[in-house]
């Protein structure tokens, strides 16, 4: 398990063994996950989320597709920052909705 799913707590979900069907960018690959309720997902931070220096709270996985297609910057910890796009949302009890057409299995 890596320091960054440990962080997000999301040990009990991944997979192990999954690998992205294409090449991720270098920066990207600490963040990489298969998580079972999500596929093919990278651990980011969605800026507006973020409250306070306890940024572990807020790590999520996102799919690839959409981390892409949204855009992203890696500070200089490491993690992963992207934007709410079109058709996302959060709420605390029910997590990230994302828009459809973004999951990779």
């Amino acid at each position: 398990m890596t320091d960054m799913i440990r962080r997000a707590q999301l040990g009990p979900w991944v997979v192990e063994g999954r690998r992205y069907v294409r090449s991720l960018p270098p920066e990207l690959e600490a963040a990489y996950v298969y998580v079972s309720d999500g596929g093919h997902s990278l651990i980011v931070l969605i800026d507006e989320l973020v409250e306070g220096d306890d940024v572990d709270d807020y790590l999520l996985p996102v799919p690839v597709r959409l981390v892409l297609a949204l855009g992203y910057r890696v500070d200089d910890r490491g993690y992963v920052h992207n934007r709410m796009g079109p058709g996302m949302s959060y709420d605390s009890m029910i997590g990230l909705t994302l828009p459809e057409g973004y999951d990779e299995w």
